[in-house]
């Protein structure tokens, strides 16, 4: 298993825990770029973990006060007669979320992916539900 799967399962299980499904969930990840502070994406995990939970049926948004617009791209597949074939390639502009207590509220679940200088106690205040993948705060 590669490092993005074993991420997707642990956002995966902290899901079940809460006997909720990533498939039509609303999920904010906060922080994509590869260090706190640099205003470049230097290792694209995130990116690749974001666009495997909205493969699973989320619905993906970012915050980061440094990265202020993404673009995912990636291809719709199907396997025919045992060989894959495209069968459109897919391209989402994203712009960053401002970090608010109302933005906050109104996802379903927030995923802590960096380590940063955001304010945790915030965070965990006005999120539903949070996933910390930099281990800071308890997953709630």
């Amino acid at each position: 298993m590669n490092t993005i799967q074993s991420i997707y399962k642990e956002i995966e299980f902290a899901f079940k825990s809460k006997q909720k499904s990533i498939k039509e969930s609303t999920i904010l990840f906060l922080g994509i770029s590869h260090k706190f502070g640099l205003e470049h994406i230097h290792e694209p995990l995130v990116i690749d973990i974001m666009k495997m939970v909205s493969e699973k049926g989320a619905d993906v948004s970012y915050s980061d006060s440094f990265i202020k617009e993404i673009k995912l791209n990636g291809q719709i597949t199907f396997v025919e007669e045992g060989k894959e074939k495209n069968l459109f390639s897919l391209t989402r502009t994203m712009e960053s979320v401002p970090l608010t207590a109302e933005n906050l509220g109104n996802f379903d679940c927030v995923v802590i992916t960096t380590n940063c200088s955001y304010n945790l106690a915030f965070i965990k205040e006005y999120s539903k539900f949070t996933i910390d993948l930099r281990n800071r705060i308890k997953n709630t």
